[in-house]
């Protein structure tokens, strides 16, 4: 995503076609730029690529972290739900979900904007595997008995499905998959 040459390459010869934009960065190896110059500008990028290109449309994967935590256990985050990022990554997946925004207001390809929980299931990351072994092992963390922010937790299988939702809806809608 920081090479441009590399993503002119990627969408040569795809006029008319659909982009699945799944790439992304959640913990940078150095410096918390990082997950701008990847998330931010290398989507910015990666659009512009595909726009000149020609392609048709754009399904961008985000993350529920562009809406921060819920604030009790009953809320439940909708595509009304206003911007309250959580840390670095949820600023840098806002900022992407702007940038792909504008994208979409050129008129040179349409948008969507998926925001997918926390997953699990085929290929999720370590942490998660982890996690979900510690709880079958019962040396899962110790959590309050009433958590204040239930975190969203997906399966993967429904997740990979988005590609569905593009075909439904165009533009800028952020679409929240159910858990």
């Amino acid at each position: 995503l920081r090479d441009r040459a590399s993503l002119d390459a990627w969408c040569r010869d795809a006029e008319g076609g659909i982009l699945f934009h799944c790439a992304g960065l959640v913990h940078p190896l150095r410096r918390t730029r990082e997950l701008d110059e990847v998330n931010v500008e290398g989507t910015r990028a990666l659009l512009e690529a595909a726009a000149s290109a020609g392609l048709r449309r754009a399904v961008v994967m985000s993350s529920n972290s562009p809406l921060g935590v819920n604030p009790d256990r009953e809320h439940r985050f909708d595509e009304s739900s206003p911007y309250a990022p959580y840390m670095g990554y949820g600023r840098s997946k806002m900022q992407m979900e702007r940038a792909v925004a504008s994208v979409q207001e050129s008129g040179r390809i349409e948008t969507v904007v998926v925001r997918a929980p926390w997953f699990y299931g085929p290929s999720q990351p370590p942490r998660q595997t982890e996690f979900f072994s510690m709880i079958r092992r019962g040396a899962a963390p110790v959590l309050p008995v009433e958590l204040p922010d239930p975190t969203p937790v997906g399966s993967l299988d429904p997740t990979v499905r988005f590609e569905r939702v593009s075909f439904r809806y165009p533009g800028t809608e952020r679409v929240v998959l159910p858990d």
